[in-house]
């Protein structure tokens, strides 16, 4: 991976000028800086011929880290703030500790004690405990108090860490069961949710209350909620937009905006409020212009596109679709997590088959297959989307010798991600139904699309596929 090139091609508007601003003095690198945005695709040679360093690949190897360095000292300089202005200050206490320069000390660690419990700083409020440990040492009233602080800090921060890992490694991928419900996994989402809950009650901060709130909406909006869930969850969306414009939740938690947007889009289109759902997809399109953070999540990024093109299907706007997956989705696109790749290349797969390039649209999803082992049963959906758009195009281009190696395939994939087997009865009978038509000769468009609605409405699949044979 080259690390600068993805570096730049993330930078905002603000950090490119900034950069450019900071180099200005610097040939060299203004001339790299230069290289690699006007040329995309420069191999290492050819950027070094274009900044005068001819076969020397050290030298260029020696510039590019050193503009990655300036490229991370902007982004840092420009989201310095005062609670990392704090982080530091407390990074440095033992140099006045050490020195015994106790009147330095002793102001810096009344103000950053305040400061950092307000911040929720529970790592640097031991390191301040520690200090005050090391003053009082002989003072047994100060030492037990600060020996009692610091291990509830310390506690508090386990609290954090468990929390995070459980909201980030296993909730946010329950933003998959909107795709496809997957019975078995909600309900150990759902268990989730409540370990959350419980450690939420435990800490009380601002940060696990937005952690809290956000996993209850994420499992209620990707549930097939009733209305009646749709409307109980109101009042808890309104509160995680509420305490996101906290700064102490934004710093810890930066970028969740377009997340945030995402969830409310969902709600709207879940409930059927059309007028709202258009305005929030509008809102997030803009955001996805001028932002590179919603890289971080790419599942947000996957649902603001899917539903995208689930709305352009709805109306018949097939050109629409292809004209929106291609704008939306380069060839050369790198989502940063493993599962979404393939989703990604589903998409493009589906933008070929809605121009009629039924082959290369089967080549696409066959050569997005290599990244099935990374799947689980949250993002399997991707692996049966996949494979029933590839029988649907060997359908088209009568290839009929696949298509029982591709029911056989899905079968194996319902059956490793545990989904439910009545799934395969119906895709089988769907399959046999349509063959037998399409060799007879009387295969009728508007019946097919009958079958395939009433697929999509009891299974959730085929929501992005319309046949036009």
């Amino acid at each position: 991976m080259d690390y600068l090139i993805k570096a730049l091609q993330n930078l905002t508007a603000k950090e490119s000028y900034l950069l450019r601003n900071k180099i200005r003095k610097q040939e060299k690198k203004t001339k790299l800086l230069k290289a690699v945005q006007d040329q995309k695709l420069f191999s290492n040679k050819e950027l070094s011929k274009a900044i005068s360093y001819g076969d020397n690949l050290t030298n260029l190897y020696t510039l590019k880290s050193r503009l990655l360095e300036d490229i991370i000292s902007v982004k840092l300089e420009l989201n310095r703030n005062e609670k990392l202005e704090a982080k530091e200050m407390v990074q440095n206490l033992r140099l006045f500790l050490y020195s015994k320069d106790y009147s330095i000390l002793l102001r810096q660690l009344k103000v950053l004690k305040k400061k950092c419990i307000e911040f929720e700083f529970y790592n640097e409020l031991r390191e301040i405990c520690f200090c005050y440990m090391l003053l009082n040492k002989h003072d047994h009233k100060k030492l037990s108090y600060y020996r009692s602080l610091l291990r509830e800090s310390a506690y508090k921060q386990k609290l954090v860490d468990e929390i995070e890992e459980i909201f980030y490694l296993e909730i946010l991928d329950g933003e998959n069961l909107f795709f496809y419900y997957h019975n078995s996994e909600y309900y150990k989402l759902e268990k989730k949710v409540k370990e959350i809950d419980k450690i939420y009650n435990s800490l009380e901060s601002k940060g696990a209350l937005f952690l809290k709130l956000s996993s209850e909406v994420i499992l209620c909006l990707n549930s097939s909620p009733t209305p009646s869930d749709l409307f109980s969850i109101q009042a808890k969306m309104q509160a995680l937009s509420e305490v996101y414009s906290d700064s102490v939740v934004s710093y810890r938690y930066p970028n969740c905006e377009v997340a945030i947007e995402c969830l409310f889009s969902k709600y709207y289109y879940l409930s059927g409020n059309e007028i709202e759902f258009r305005k929030k997809q509008a809102n997030i399109a803009e955001s996805v212009k001028t932002i590179r953070g919603y890289k971080m999540f790419d599942s947000t990024f996957l649902y603001y596109i899917y539903t995208e093109i689930l709305f352009l299907v709805k109306n018949t706007d097939y050109k629409g679709v292809v004209r929106f997956i291609e704008n939306s989705i380069p060839e050369k696109f790198e989502p940063s997590d493993l599962t979404t790749i393939p989703a990604f290349q589903y998409l493009r797969a589906l933008s070929e088959f809605y121009k009629g390039n039924h082959l290369k649209s089967s080549s696409v999803l066959i050569r997005s297959r290599v990244y099935f082992s990374y799947l689980d049963n949250l993002s399997s959906w991707i692996a049966i989307e996949n494979i029933l758009l590839n029988i649907i195009n060997s359908i088209i281009y009568n290839d009929f010798s696949t298509i029982s190696a591709e029911l056989s395939y899905l079968s194996r994939i319902l059956k490793k991600y545990d989904h439910e087997k009545k799934l395969m009865l119906v895709i089988r009978n769907f399959v046999k139904k349509v063959n037998q038509a399409k060799r007879n000769g009387d295969l009728v468009v508007k019946d097919v699309n009958q079958d395939i609605n009433v697929i999509r409405k009891e299974w959730s699949v085929f929501r992005l596929v319309k046949m036009d044979i």
